[in-house]
């Protein structure tokens, strides 16, 4: 490995745990947001507000692309499955908490490494395998335990759309290493979000949402406590994270990327816990331990990719 390789590995895993802290507190910040608001309402907000921050850096010349060498299939798919990770987790939080969420979402590097394997050719390890089976274990355990504790925290219909979720998110990253031999990360990222205001404010209108006038429906952006959390799910949580994640792709692999993230999982018990008072037994503890583990023992043993350089854009 050269020292441009090193370099490149070295700010793909900066990269990664940029992305993991913000995502960490997203699900308080969803918890919070869906308290004061419905999931529709605070998912057409977050994508407005983040494509808003989109266009306003492609007018000043930081989002640029060539229609004619975009890959307009496999970027569709990628913001498709994008928007549907953050739409059913968004949906999924309203009948679990966010501490079992968090956990949940720890079981992405799987689907990513199984996903992978079949879009990109991705191969992986036995040692590499047997930390993502620690964290698969972890995750089903947890659910078992909770489910013999009778928490109403774990239920069919919250588990079906966080599951959803997992595998769509899974899906996204996988298609983001795909399309960053073509797009920059702020391009990708500009695209999903410019999805998910086109598919969220059609959702409003279908519901009914705003038939009460828009006035009544952007009411809410008025407390300032729900415009900070839209702000942040939007600008930082889904832009910005959307674009460190697809920077990092250009050099790993999805599951090796995808779960570098779960370090996000830690952050969620502890925002739970502490600032939502949120009920947090011992099992999660263990549990949230052995996905640690898990994800530490994938990132050491996965040698550093390539960095893929085909299409690459200036200044991007």
């Amino acid at each position: 490995m050269n020292r441009e390789e090193k370099k490149a590995w070295a700010l793909a895993y900066l990269a990664m745990l940029s992305y993991s802290v913000p995502v960490g507190f997203a699900f308080m910040a969803v918890k919070t947001g869906v308290g004061q608001g419905g999931s529709l309402q605070l998912l057409t907000f977050r994508f407005t507000s983040a494509f808003l921050g989109a266009l306003l850096l492609q007018a000043a010349g930081r989002i640029r692309w060539d229609r004619a060498a975009l890959p307009r299939r496999d970027l569709a798919i990628t913001a498709l499955s994008y928007v549907g990770f953050l739409g059913f987790q968004a949906f999924g939080l309203l009948y679990t908490t966010s501490i079992v969420s968090g956990i949940l979402f720890a079981a992405v590097p799987v689907f990513a490494r199984l996903i992978g394997g079949v879009v990109l050719k991705e191969r992986s390890t036995r040692t590499q395998n047997l930390f993502a089976a620690l964290s698969v274990g972890a995750v089903m355990a947890m659910f078992a335990i909770g489910a013999g504790d009778g928490l109403r925290s774990v239920s069919l219909p919250g588990f079906g759309l966080l599951l959803v979720s997992s595998l769509s998110c899974a899906l996204s990253n996988v298609y983001m290493r795909r399309v960053r031999q073509s797009c920059s990360p702020l391009t990708v990222s500009y695209f999903c979000c410019g999805t998910g205001c086109v598919i969220f404010w059609g959702l409003s209108l279908a519901s009914g949402a705003l038939k009460e006038g828009l006035g009544a429906y952007l009411q809410p952006l008025t407390r300032p406590g729900y415009l900070a959390s839209v702000l942040y799910l939007g600008i930082l949580c889904t832009l910005v994270t959307g674009a460190l994640i697809t920077y990092a792709l250009r050099t790993l692999p999805a599951m090796s990327a995808t779960i570098f993230g779960n370090f996000s999982t830690a952050l969620s018990v502890v925002a739970g816990a502490l600032i939502l008072r949120e009920p947090l037994y011992p099992y999660q503890l263990v549990c949230t331990l052995l996905i640690v583990i898990g994800v530490l023992g994938i990132s050491l043993s996965t040698p550093p990719a390539k960095a893929e350089t085909k299409g690459e854009e200036n200044g991007n």
